[in-house]
């Protein structure tokens, strides 16, 4: 399988971006670092909610709701996080993580 040269292709990469895996690799922690902080938003927007809710049937159910998907998205990313980092590299036999 012939490996494609970004550099030559689209004219820009250098050294850090001369290929598709490369461009992945340098984007997956960004991508991560900015789920965790929506994750983190939602959540404390959820509390907020809470919080403010004043005893009101309503708006305590759609807060717990805010905070419960906001608990399942942090699982979700930390379950993906796991893979990408130790699971997927013992599978292919790489030595290093694929985010970090």
């Amino acid at each position: 399988m012939n490996k494609v040269d970004l550099t030559k292709e689209f004219g820009f990469g250098g050294d850090r971006f001369n290929s598709l895996g490369g461009v992945i690799s340098m984007l997956m922690p960004l991508v991560f670092t900015v789920s965790g902080l929506i994750v983190a938003f939602y959540f404390v927007i959820g509390a907020f909610e809470l919080i403010t809710s004043q005893g009101e049937k309503g708006h305590i159910v759609s807060a717990r709701s805010k905070i419960y998907h906001a608990l399942i998205g942090l699982v979700l990313l930390i379950a993906l996080f796991v893979v990408m980092q130790y699971l997927i590299p013992t599978l292919i036999g790489s030595k290093e993580g694929l985010i970090f």
